[in-house]
């Protein structure tokens, strides 16, 4: 019979966690703060029971359970951290993640660093004024996940890290029975994942659905903008659109410059947050391409 020990070691090792780490996760045991927990398989959803066989796998596999991002997830989070230093946590007071870090929790700011596993939709101006210059901001902003560097302006930036939160199924975003303006574009499918991603990013107040397969609604939940995409082929969109702003031509170029370059992944990209607060989405530097987030 495996024991503990045995499978945290071996979770430690699949997951390639390095020095500054890996005491802290051999030493935690994760079925202390999991007890019984679901999590889907594909179409199925599997419960694990403490004592039940499978249990200690189950809490080992890289999964997300309840709140908790999935483990190598916040291995990428970590890992963005300075290894040394005191760190601040934004999270629940309790849990896995607040028992791997509590060794490094500090008393008081300025701190090295912090880690924020809640999502967000943009970085706070706090968080910024309780890391020291140099010091870095690892956060989950929306599904994607960020590690920004304080600058002495008190500004900060970085890249957005390889991985991503698992996306939400879409639900059904309803809209108003009229005609709007009408207009056509060429756009990739915005349901994917990464354009999903891209959209959260630039425009998180705007909801999508997708009520089948041709056809994709979006709202801004702030000022009842709307629009209506229905997908020809080819990336061919016919749109219908209204209410005070064209929600689809403030994401056309950031969804056709992604679709023109080889469709990258989180990792190309990165982030400025300006020291006035305001964010900005770049393109493998921050010379390059960009984008005001809004």
């Amino acid at each position: 019979m495996t024991s503990p020990t045995e499978f945290r070691r071996r979770f430690v090792e699949r997951l390639g966690i390095g020095p500054a780490w890996r005491d802290a996760f051999l030493d935690v045991p994760r079925e202390d703060y999991l007890g019984t927990f679901t999590v889907r398989r594909g179409t199925w959803l599997l419960t694990y029971r403490p004592g039940e066989e499978g249990y200690l796998r189950g809490v080992y596999e890289d999964t997300a359970v309840g709140d908790e991002l999935r483990p190598s997830h916040l291995v990428l989070l970590l890992d963005a951290l300075p290894a040394e230093g005191p760190l601040h946590h934004v999270g629940p007071a309790e849990g896995y993640t607040r028992a791997l870090v509590a060794d490094r929790l500090g008393a008081r700011a300025p701190f090295d660093g912090l880690l924020a596993t809640e999502a967000v939709e943009r970085i706070p101006e706090a968080w910024r004024q309780e890391v020291r210059p140099g010091g870095v901001i690892a956060a989950r902003l929306g599904n994607a996940l960020v590690a920004l560097t304080v600058g002495e302006d008190g500004g900060a930036e970085g890249p957005l890290l390889p991985g991503m939160v698992r996306l939400p199924p879409l639900g059904e975003v309803r809209l108003p029975d009229a005609e709007g303006r009408r207009s056509s574009a060429v756009l990739p499918d915005p349901a994917g994942d990464m354009p999903r991603l891209l959209c959260q990013l630039a425009r998180p107040n705007v909801e999508m659905g997708v009520p089948d397969g041709t056809l994709r609604h979006f709202r801004d939940r702030t000022d009842g903008s709307w629009a209506r995409l229905v997908r020809r082929g080819g990336g061919a969109v016919d749109i219908d659109s209204g209410g005070p702003r064209d929600l689809i031509g403030e994401l056309t170029p950031l969804l056709t410059h992604w679709a023109e370059n080889d469709r990258p992944g989180p990792g190309s990209y990165g982030l400025t947050i300006h020291p006035d607060g305001h964010h900005t989405l770049w393109f493998t530097t921050p010379d390059g391409p960009r984008w005001p987030l809004t």
